[in-house]
This record gives structure tokens, C-alpha cells and sequence, in this order.
């Protein structure tokens, strides 16, 4: 299996085309055609989550399956979670949101 058909099968479900394949396997450096190195291709997921997540379809069908995006957010926030922790880094995933600091004041 090759870098690329790693990333192809991983992301697939969500619908994502090859070009945005092609644009991570750029960011990270890597050859789509090499022997695949599951780890980076893990951390190359993962740095480039961002974009992967504005290029999901919004309604995935496949062979009688269906997701909406509501499911399809939460699949891909739920696989980001599973990078996150096997790549050792939980970069923003725990850190955004609002905080009450009205006890400052």
C-alpha cells in the first residue's frame, strides 16, 4: 500500500477528492507513490485537519449508506480526537471555547 492509497482509504468516506490528497501529501512532503509510512501519513492528516474538514461533502452516500453533515461533523471531529492521541499532540481540540471570567470583575 502506498502513501497515497493510506489517505485515500482513511479519508474516503468523507469524500475526500484526490486533489486534496495530493495538496497534503505536498504539505507533509511526502511521495503518494513510496511504500506507506502510516505515522506520517497520520501527522500529515493531522496538520492539515483544517482543510480536510471544508472539504468533507456535506451529505456522503455510498452503497445504501448516508450521512448527513451533522454526522459527518461528528465523525470527523471524533476521528481528529483519534489522531490527536496517536500522534501525541492535542494541539486546540481542548483549548477553544469561552470561559466564564466574570469572577475577575
Amino acid at each position: 500500500m502506498t502513501n497515497k492509497e493510506y489517505i485515500s482509504s482513511t479519508l474516503g468516506l468523507y469524500g475526500i477528492t484526490d486533489d486534496v490528497i495530493e495538496v497534503i501529501l505536498l504539505d507533509a512532503n511526502l511521495n503518494g507513490s513510496d511504500y506507506c509510512d502510516v505515522s506520517a501519513c497520520k501527522q500529515a492528516m493531522f496538520r492539515d485537519f483544517h482543510f480536510i474538514r471544508t472539504a468533507a461533502h456535506r451529505n456522503v452516500s455510498e452503497g445504501g449508506f448516508s450521512m448527513s453533515w451533522t454526522d459527518c461533523e461528528t465523525a470527523l471531529k471524533d476521528f481528529q480526537k483519534q489522531l490527536a492521541d496517536e500522534v501525541g499532540d492535542d494541539g486546540n481540540l481542548n483549548g477553544a471555547g469561552c470561559r466564564d471570567r466574570s469572577n475577575l470583575w
